[in-house]
């Protein structure tokens, strides 16, 4: 199972982003994977590294469960693909965390109006680049609370400074 970025054969089970889409999608779910590896997503992105000649079935079963979580590029369009809810189903079966990154104002029909129930949808197609952001805190709410606390620590310490100029002048 091989996950190819630029040129270069690794593991799938080093992507942290299954990403599923409608194939009349393709244009835009390429752009929106291009986007968040260059921020340091791994992402999984069918189109890219299925490899020919292999059981599709299994490649795309294992790459949802070596990943992270699963990325819905959802549309009016995801409704009418069996792949997508598929995909949806597996991931959710595997206990994956599932992001429903909504790129028109549709919303699921059917098998995927279960499949995504009471899941936060992250709208992209008002502004694109919030809603990568959006994403990656999904993906990484641990780093976000690290990167938080650190922010507070570094606010402590430069009140602490502040308090121990203000008594060396008051001195």
């Amino acid at each position: 199972m091989s996950y190819k970025s630029r040129g270069v054969a690794r593991k799938a089970r080093a992507s942290s982003l299954f990403v599923s889409h409608s194939s009349r999608d393709h244009r835009l779910a390429w752009e929106i994977v291009r986007k968040l590896e260059n921020i340091g997503i791994r992402c999984w992105f069918a189109p890219r590294d299925l490899r020919g000649g292999t059981d599709y079935r299994t490649e795309i079963v294992e790459a949802i469960d070596s990943c992270d979580a699963l990325l819905v590029i959802f549309s009016e369009r995801c409704n009418e693909s069996p792949w997508v809810y598929r995909e949806v189903a597996v991931a959710d079966d595997a206990g994956k965390t599932i992001i429903a990154l909504r790129i028109e104002d549709a919303q699921p029909k059917r098998g995927l109006r279960l499949c995504l129930a009471n899941l936060q949808q992250v709208d992209a197609f008002r502004a694109r680049d919030d809603a990568i952001r959006e994403v990656l805190r999904a993906l990484h709410p641990q780093a976000e609370r690290r990167g938080a606390r650190r922010n507070d620590d570094r606010g402590m310490r430069r009140a602490r400074l502040r308090r121990l100029g203000s008594a060396e002048t008051a001195a």
